[in-house]
């Protein structure tokens, strides 16, 4: 009997977590009448004791949880800021176009009241007799009045670019990107004006509806030549591969 409750110790000692559960099966062993004494009682706490306080305090086990879904970006919001810069930009922006717009209009209504509009005519008749090229004078002159009228405007769009880091480049190379703009715009504008004072000549009432159907395959022709011609007088394009050859 005394080896039956040894190997029993030895057993519980290998597994006290079911020490606990051994109090309870106990009271229906045969061999619990040595165990009534105080002693063996006391001595059986303090035997089995840690055992039991360890299976108490084991933490249960923890069940495999299913795998979290990735997080999914519903929405993006900027710094308090850079938010703060955007909108100032935004509306500055905003102030710019119809400032524009204002200003294009004004310069307008003073080339006509100081009577520019008029000088830019005796140039014109001085220039040639032919009324074609009497036409693109005086149209390039209309613009080169107003790109000049404009420019403060033009630079203040520059320095706020700068101001918020979306641009880095200097005056000079500005200055120099601005004169080939107007240059394209009066060469462009010239020959329009040569086609529009044609059309007027020739059909006073409907000239500009035969202008409209002239200039709407054009503009489309001019969205697929602009990269490949306009576009490289003022950026310089490279192969993305010799800079960043992994992408």
């Amino acid at each position: 009997m005394d080896s039956e409750i040894g190997a029993n110790r030895r057993e519980a000692c290998i597994a006290p977590a079911r020490c606990y559960s051994w109090l309870h099966i106990m009271p229906r062993a045969g061999w619990l009448g040595k165990l009534r004494s105080p002693i063996h009682v006391l001595g059986f706490l303090l035997l089995f004791s840690p055992g039991i306080a360890a299976a108490r305090q084991s933490p249960p086990p923890q069940l495999p949880t299913a795998a979290e879904p990735p997080s999914v970006i519903t929405h993006y919001s900027l710094p308090p800021d850079k938010l703060r810069q955007s909108v100032e930009l935004a509306r500055l922006e905003e102030r710019l176009y119809f400032g524009e717009v204002a200003i294009e209009l004004a310069a307008l209504w003073l080339i006509l009241r100081l009577g520019l509009a008029a000088k830019f005519r005796s140039l014109a008749e001085a220039a040639s007799r032919r009324r074609l090229i009497q036409a693109s004078i005086f149209a390039a002159a209309i613009l080169l009045a107003l790109a000049i009228l404009e420019l403060p405007l033009h630079a203040y769009g520059h320095s706020l670019a700068r101001r918020y880091s979306l641009s880095v480049q200097g005056w000079p190379s500005w200055f120099l990107d601005r004169a080939k703009s107007e240059c394209i715009t009066v060469f462009v504008g010239a020959l329009i004006a040569i086609v529009a004072w044609a059309l007027i000549r020739r059909s006073p009432n409907r000239w500009w509806f035969q202008l409209w159907l002239i200039l709407l395959p054009l503009t489309i022709a001019g969205v697929f030549v602009e990269p490949l011609v306009i576009e490289p007088l003022f950026y310089d394009f490279r192969p993305l591969a010799a800079s960043h050859a992994t992408l």
